[in-house]
């Protein structure tokens, strides 16, 4: 695993956990700061890193997950027509500028 750097949006810090240092959002300065102290420090690299082998074959592996992606992806399906592969038929053309 290696260690993340993300700014601090909330689907970072579900997905990532303490496998990642946070940002502020949209500071890039910090992000760099942030990214200068892991490069400095293998140990706290190699633990972060460790933290997410962990989490990827724990709490986020597919088999956790699995039941519920695909329930919400059939939800989302479930009340539209199938589109062609080609795209819905154009009915119109769009004037040119």
């Amino acid at each position: 695993g290696r260690p993340i750097v993300s700014f601090d949006l909330r689907e970072a810090r579900v997905s990532a956990g303490d496998a990642a240092v946070y940002a502020p959002a949209n500071d890039e300065g910090a992000f760099a700061e942030l990214v200068a102290r892991l490069l400095d420090d293998p140990e706290e690299r190699a633990r972060m890193g460790k933290t997410g082998q962990e989490r990827i074959g724990g709490e986020l592996a597919w088999r956790h997950s699995q039941e519920q992606l695909l329930a919400a992806y059939a939800a989302a399906c479930r009340d539209h027509s199938p589109v062609s592969a080609n795209g819905p038929a154009r009915t119109g053309r769009r004037p040119r500028r």
